[in-house]
């Protein structure tokens, strides 16, 4: 179906009642993207297309273990890394039931292997929180379970979901030991997943893409105080930061904070192992 058809579906409220399939391309290589009243619409058009140049570059220089992803939303993530290696281990993490049951359609309709898809979030600790949703979207990718991340946006909808300490997954330690990739995209609870992973990221030394969203000003304290943690937690981990330069061809930043910026094209990085810093330096332009 052509895209101009699916917009006008969408914008007369239509895209809302259907469910159907239909073919996106992504570096050359062709995907089913489920449409499921509406769910999955962002999969067709690529957002963050300079993901797939980050990863072009940074697979080469890895061993090609495990890619994690924590906060699959609807597997935009999990369709890039697939482009650019399709036999790549994956397993995200994704605690929002409505995303969890569109990737599990999004992973069938591709008979996508080496594929795994765990239905809880990561903290440091076990329980049961709720996800505030800010949009009409089931699936609002700006959703947090920090109450405090953003206090002036009207929560919509509630969710509860299940979150994890992972040294509570046994199960899945060992594959998630052979961890070469990390991706960390909550929304705001970015420190309690690497508080989570500590032992992991000691392990492994992945490197690590996440996302920090911006302080904007100095009265931010709440935002500033979690930023400045995670600093101090990858200092001791012995990670450098390098904020991702978005172009079409992407560069790298080395920083030695991120300080504060309000700056949303500047909210991307990449802590690299100490011990993979010249390998890192010396990737292709």
């Amino acid at each position: 179906m052509k895209l101009f058809l699916i917009r006008l579906l969408n914008k007369v409220g239509l895209l809302q009642y259907l469910i159907f399939n239909v073919t996106t391309q992504i570096y050359s290589i062709k995907f089913t993207i489920p449409l499921i009243k509406g769910i999955g619409l962002k999969n067709i058009i690529t957002t963050e297309p300079w993901m797939v140049n980050l990863l072009q570059k940074l697979l080469p220089i890895t061993n090609d273990d495990v890619f994690i992803d924590i906060g699959v939303n609807i597997g935009q993530t999990l369709l890039k890394l697939k482009a650019v290696n399709k036999e790549m281990t994956y397993v995200g993490f994704e605690p929002n039931p409505s995303a969890v049951f569109y990737t599990n359609e999004l992973i069938k309709a591709n008979r996508f292997k080496n594929t795994s898809l765990i239905p809880v979030g990561l903290n440091n600790k076990t329980e049961v929180l709720t996800l505030n949703i800010y949009n009409s979207s089931d699936v609002d990718p700006s959703a947090s379970i920090l109450t405090e991340f953003r206090p002036s946006q009207k929560v919509v909808q509630e969710v509860n979901i299940p979150v994890f300490n992972v040294n509570e997954l046994s199960n899945l330690k060992p594959t998630l030991e052979k961890v070469s990739i990390l991706k960390i995209d909550v929304e705001g609870a970015e420190l309690e997943v690497l508080q989570s992973l500590e032992t992991i990221i000691k392990t492994a030394t992945p490197f690590i893409l996440m996302e920090i969203l911006p302080v904007y000003n100095t009265e931010n304290r709440y935002r500033i105080e979690r930023q400045e943690k995670i600093e101090i937690l990858l200092s001791q981990l012995d990670y450098s930061i390098y904020r991702i330069i978005k172009s079409k061809s992407i560069s790298f930043e080395r920083i030695e904070s991120i300080e504060v910026h309000s700056d949303i094209d500047k909210c991307d990085y990449i802590f690299v192992p100490n011990n993979k810093v010249t390998a890192f330096s010396n990737l292709p332009k």
